[in-house]
């Protein structure tokens, strides 16, 4: 057997040992989760507890199959015991490929294998603090007295539905939270670059004037502190007064007085964003004024528009 070959069975015989302890601690926790299931599950099902413990009927879940509890604890000893595993399993990929890197490889990938579970983990906990609280109290606004629907609408959620349903939303939010490590990556390795995304928004802007699209409306942060203001046809600057700016700003979760002060010293003061500014809409007068400022202004530029859609687009482009 040549030196190429042995090199080749001894790497297959690492990585076969790494996924074989990595089994084996997943199968570990799996027992030490089931063990537990029920306080896991009573974690779970705290969002919804909390959402309607106020209300004046009896809330429940219920199990329609024999079998439908004990799955439900099996799974949820599963994913509780994957989410305790998976920074075991990024240490064992890493023991795995660190050998056949360079020092400065080391340095750029390492970043990346430490970020990725914590920024899943605050993805799920996004969802468990915000998403899923929002999320029942909506789903419950559907419920009816009968009076309009001749019979009372009334939840009886499911024991394997529920979990099932906070799964998908943990998952779904904690991958969405490796957008900036994949793009991170991406970047590093060539694939794609500032250039690339402006390209993306360009060739976004051109397909919804292919589409026959009257006007595109961008939400944009900072425009007139970090964006070209010449690409765009009209500027509309929502003003408010600074009490009621401060008011609307301290809902905000994580802000405060200091932090707002800070931000405001960082953007053009509000005479200079009027003078650039093509239309001003003062959003102390309420919403329904605003609702009806901003459908007339849209039907107007819809009828006047001042550049052909190639301007606009290569604008964009530039």
């Amino acid at each position: 057997m040549s030196d190429k070959e042995t090199n080749f069975v001894s790497h297959l015989t690492e990585l076969r040992q790494r996924l074989i302890h990595s089994l084996i601690f997943l199968i570990i926790l799996f027992g030490i989760s089931y063990y537990f299931s029920d306080h896991i599950y009573g974690f779970l099902v705290e969002p919804y507890a909390s959402a309607v413990k106020n209300d004046d009927i009896e809330r429940r879940l219920i199990f329609t199959a024999l079998q439908e509890t004990f799955m439900t604890y099996i799974k949820v000893s599963f994913f509780a015991a994957f989410f305790a595993t998976s920074p075991f399993i990024l240490i064992q990929v890493w023991k795995f490929i660190a050998p056949g890197l360079y020092k400065h490889e080391k340095k750029a990938i390492m970043p990346y294998l430490i970020l990725t579970p914590i920024l899943f983990f605050l993805g799920g906990m996004l969802v468990y603090y915000l998403i899923m609280p929002l999320a029942i109290k909506f789903f419950l606004s559907f419920e009816s007295t009968g009076a309009s629907t001749n019979l009372p609408i009334q939840l009886e959620a499911k024991v394997n539905e529920y979990l099932s349903l906070v799964m998908k939303l943990i998952f779904a939010f904690g991958l969405s939270f490796q957008l900036p490590i994949v793009l991170s990556l991406l970047a590093r390795v060539g694939f794609i670059d500032a250039k690339f995304l402006k390209e993306r928004r360009y060739k976004w802007i051109r397909k919804q004037f292919r589409n026959k699209s009257k006007f595109v409306v961008f939400d944009v942060p900072l425009l007139f502190e970090k964006d070209n203001i010449k690409k765009y046809d009209r500027i509309i600057t929502m003003i408010c007064s600074e009490k009621i700016q401060m008011t609307r700003v301290l809902k905000r979760n994580g802000w405060d007085e200091k932090r707002f002060e800070l931000t405001k010293k960082q953007q053009l003061e509000e005479r200079e964003k009027k003078k650039l500014a093509d239309i001003i809409i003062n959003t102390d007068r309420g919403k329904r004024y605003v609702y009806n400022k901003i459908t007339n202004i849209l039907k107007k530029s819809a009828a006047t528009k001042t550049r052909t859609n190639y301007e606009i687009v290569y604008n964009f482009k530039k």
